[in-house]
C-alpha cells in the first residue's frame, strides 16, 4: 500500500511554488518486499509536465528498502511547479525476496495525489 500528501512550503524567488512530499510505503503482503526502483510524473494544474523520474529509477532517496511482512517505510522529498495546484503519480518498481532470493517483480502504483498551495498554506515539514 502507498500513502501520499504534500504540504506547500513558500514560492521562490523565480516565483516557482515549493512543495514537500511524504510518501509510506506499506507492505501488505505475506511475503517480504524489496523497494528497487520508481517512476514519478510531476505535472502543473495546465497538464505540462513538470519534471519526470523514468522507470526504473534506483531506490528512493538513496535507499531500497527491504520491508518484511507489515513493515513501513516513510520518505519525505519535494518538487517544484510552476502553477500554485499539480499532481504526482507513478509507482514503485518492487520485487519479492523469499529465503534470500529475489523473485517475481511488480508495480506499486501510486495514485495521483495532488499539490496545492491555498490548501495547504503554513504547512511545515515537521507538520507530515
Amino acid at each position: 500500500r502507498v500513502d501520499a500528501t504534500s504540504g506547500f512550503l513558500g514560492r521562490k524567488k523565480d516565483g516557482e511554488f515549493l512543495f514537500q512530499y511524504k510518501v509510506a510505503v506499506t507492505n501488505t503482503a505475506d511475503t517480504t518486499v524489496q523497494l528497487v526502483g520508481r517512476h514519478w510524473v510531476i505535472k502543473n494544474s495546465d497538464g505540462s509536465v513538470e519534471a519526470t523520474v523514468p522507470r526504473g529509477s534506483p531506490g528512493v532517496v538513496g535507499q531500497k528498502p527491504v520491508l518484511h511482512p507489515g513493515q513501513s517505510f516513510e520518505y519525505a522529498s519535494g518538487t517544484t511547479l510552476k502553477t500554485p495546484t499539480g499532481s504526482i503519480a507513478g509507482s514503485f518498481q518492487m520485487v519479492r525476496i523469499d529465503n534470500g532470493r529475489t523473485g517475481d517483480g511488480f508495480d506499486a502504483r501510486v495514485e495521483k495525489f495532488l499539490c496545492d498551495a491555498d490548501a495547504t498554506v503554513g504547512a511545515a515539514p515537521n507538520d507530515f
